[in-house]
């Protein structure tokens, strides 16, 4: 979150994230040039002790677009008995939520055995995205693959198909045909060198910001079929749907139809702008599934 936030802050092809708490920004900075510039002490921060949500604003131009709520979820909340208040707040949330991102890390899906879909505590992450989903909601869901730079390392550059194929067999719900889930995996590294040198090495975040942007992208194509799907049905309404008034002093009922359709088409217009500069941002080679079916990459 502090890299994502880092990037965004100041900017992506007019794009920044803005916090609605001043404060919280400061500290956000804060803490980000304290992992740049700190020493093998204090370089790193903490797991989340409680679980907290950060309230973004999504600007575009300097105009603000769009707000969301980040949820910092405590560490172990995945794991916790049915009344931690740590679980309790994760639920919550996702029932809410658009997007999800579920971070997996590299070092650990390398080792590829089932004591790795063990640490990472897939199975609860699955029931959780289950219940989410019974309940109503099916978020958009980012694979985040962190630490990648341990795989390049070894293995170079371009070489990450078997690191994708692991993470579909080991959330393989997500990627059942006709079950709905748009999923997207996106290999992420805070920096090149990190992997044999943690404590010192420099920070260059590297696809930080993709997740972020993909889910935001995600939410305007929905928006934009959504006004299509309104502007079809406009025409649609019978006579006897247009409001009475309208039919007392002699209104064309086509004339008012055209209007509501005018007032959509400029509404699907100005996000079908903003969805397409959105989607330059994620114009990164990372892969895209619909319904299991890989649509993109």
């Amino acid at each position: 979150m502090l890299a994502m936030y880092n990037i965004m802050s100041t900017g992506v092809d007019g794009f920044t994230f803005s916090t609605d708490d001043w404060d919280d920004g400061i500290d956000l900075e804060d803490a980000w040039y304290k992992l740049c510039d700190g020493t093998a002490i204090d370089r790193w921060p903490k797991g989340t002790a409680d679980s907290r949500s950060y309230k973004f604003a999504l600007n575009y131009g300097a105009k603000r677009l769009q707000t969301f709520e980040w949820l910092d979820y405590r560490g172990g909340a995945l794991i916790g008995r049915s009344d931690d208040s740590g679980l309790g707040t994760l639920k919550a949330h996702l029932a809410g939520s658009y997007g999800v991102f579920i971070v997996v890390p590299c070092d650990i899906l390398m080792q590829n055995d089932t004591r790795a879909g063990h640490r990472m505590h897939i199975s609860r992450i699955v029931q959780l995205l289950t219940e989410t989903s019974n309940s109503g909601n099916q978020p958009v869901v980012s694979l985040v693959i962190t630490k990648v730079d341990i795989w390049t390392n070894k293995f170079g550059r371009g070489q990450q198909e078997q690191l994708i194929n692991q993470l579909r067999e080991l959330f393989n719900p997500l990627f059942a045909k006709g079950a709905n889930w748009t999923v997207t995996i996106i290999p992420v590294t805070l920096g090149e060198d990190l992997c044999n040198n943690p404590d010192s090495a420099q920070i260059a975040p590297n696809a930080i910001h993709l997740p972020v942007t993909f889910t935001i992208a995600e939410l305007y194509n929905g928006k934009k079929d959504d006004i299509q799907n309104r502007i079809q049905s406009i025409a649609l309404i019978p006579p006897c749907k247009v409001p009475w008034w309208d039919r007392m002093f002699g209104s064309n009922v086509d004339s008012v139809l055209q209007i509501e359709s005018r007032k959509s088409s400029n509404e699907e217009d100005a996000i079908e702008s903003v969805r397409r500069i959105i989607s330059q941002i994620t114009k990164a080679e990372v892969p895209v599934y619909k319904n299991g079916e890989r649509i993109r990459n």
